[in-house]
């Protein structure tokens, strides 16, 4: 009958049995690819002195190579570009985490100077971020457009609204779905909360291992942070950032760290730069 099919579906690992957020194979392969070329690269310019990001050289060298294989044999660049694209996302959709920790080791950072010193640098990034913003989706559309597959849209007449009893009921739109699984962040939170009361215990105990363990804590902590905040009503995200929110999440964590372990808010995140 459906129950016995619905447990035989269950243990056979089929519907509502996978975490769409564990990649894949060939998305892990393509990741691994990714950070191995930057890894190399990285190494290289450090040996030739050469002061270039080693991210963007990636970019640049991934994309040469797939143009010039697509030009030399017709469908090779597009199916390494296919091979590479399940890594691409995957790096696309947690890459953004890593960015967390420069920003809550903030109070850390070195005075720079008065007031209007911050003011000034504050409007060189907003004012930066939008010119990135226009110059990139400018020079996209461009490069769209010349190999045609920018489309004009032709807007077509409404038609005519029925009135009356034999008026259509329109659908609900459907909600969006969310970036990551509840099944990944009810994960984060049982991890989270586990391996923060080994640290505490640790930490107050003078254990060896207090700071490796804090480490792993308060990784788990900012990951959960940032997936709570990527799981927010869209409306939310769309003014408050995940980052934003997750900064502010991990900040809140290294206090309770603090008051836990008796130990100042300052001395527990800089456990969290050094580890």
């Amino acid at each position: 009958d459906a129950c016995d099919e619905h447990i035989a579906i269950s243990l056979r690992g089929g519907e509502g049995s996978t975490n769409a957020d564990v990649p894949k194979a060939n998305e892990l392969t393509g990741a691994a690819f990714f950070t191995v070329l930057q890894v190399l690269l990285n190494k290289v310019f450090v040996s030739k002195g050469v002061k270039f990001p080693a991210m963007l050289g990636c970019t640049i060298t991934v994309f040469t190579v797939l143009v010039l294989a697509e030009v030399v044999s017709p469908g090779l660049g597009q199916n390494g570009f296919e091979l590479l694209t399940p890594g691409a996302n995957v790096l696309t959709k947690w890459l953004p985490v890593m960015f967390v920790p420069g920003l809550a080791m903030l109070p850390l950072a070195p005075s720079i100077g008065t007031p209007l010193d911050a003011l000034k640098v504050l409007s060189m990034i907003v004012l930066g971020f939008g010119f990135t913003m226009a110059t990139t989706g400018y020079l996209v559309l461009a490069m769209r457009s010349a190999q045609g597959l920018v489309e004009e849209k032709v807007v077509e007449p409404a038609p005519p609204v029925a009135r009356g009893r034999n008026a259509p009921v329109a659908a609900a739109p459907a909600a969006p779905a969310k970036p990551f699984t509840e099944e990944t962040f009810k994960f984060l939170i049982k991890g989270t909360v586990v391996a923060g009361a080994i640290s505490v215990a640790a930490s107050r105990q003078g254990n060896e291992y207090a700071t490796p363990l804090r480490t792993i804590a308060m990784f788990l902590g900012t990951v959960l942070t940032y997936v709570f905040g990527a799981r927010l009503p869209s409306g939310f995200t769309k003014v408050v950032h995940p980052l934003v929110t997750s900064t502010a999440g991990t900040l809140l964590l290294t206090k309770l760290d603090s008051l836990l372990t008796g130990s100042s808010f300052e001395d527990v995140l800089r456990t969290y730069k050094a580890g």
